[in-house]
């Protein structure tokens, strides 16, 4: 049963992990424009070519450094369920995790597990010429 219940919170971290892979990054603040389409890109970031300069002033996710699984609803184990939910989640300058919402939810009990689980994971947070910024990402 342990690891029945084992399996499935790996299948709901695994989706959540992908989904959040796949998802959109939103940096809030002011706009920039880059001086070539292709500057800043993750291409550019760390290889010392693209613009010629040390400094990347391109805009870079939020990376994500740790994210405990989600607990499985009480008496929902056995049932065969792999529920997906995804959240619209801000990651402020700071890293914290702040006004989540619910984008498409799985169930009451199922949505209250992945936002808990969310609160708790950890992030380096988005950056626009290497400042922090808030981001929203969807997860």
């Amino acid at each position: 049963m342990k690891s029945e219940r084992r399996g499935i919170a790996c299948a709901i971290v695994f989706g959540v992990l992908t989904l959040w892979s796949a998802g959109s990054v939103y940096a809030q603040g002011a706009p920039h424009t880059n001086p070539r389409p292709d500057a800043g890109t993750d291409t550019d970031a760390d290889t010392g070519t693209g613009t010629g300069t040390d400094t990347d002033t391109g805009l870079h996710p939020p990376h994500l450094l740790d994210s405990p699984p989600p607990q499985f609803p009480s008496g929902r184990e056995g049932q065969g369920l792999h529920p997906t939910v995804i959240l619209l989640v801000t990651i402020t300058p700071d890293a914290n995790v702040t006004d989540i919402v619910v984008e498409h939810s799985a169930g009451a009990d199922f949505d209250a597990a992945a936002v808990e689980a969310v609160q708790t994971w950890t992030f380096e947070p988005a950056t626009s010429a290497q400042s922090p910024v808030s981001s929203r990402i969807r997860v």
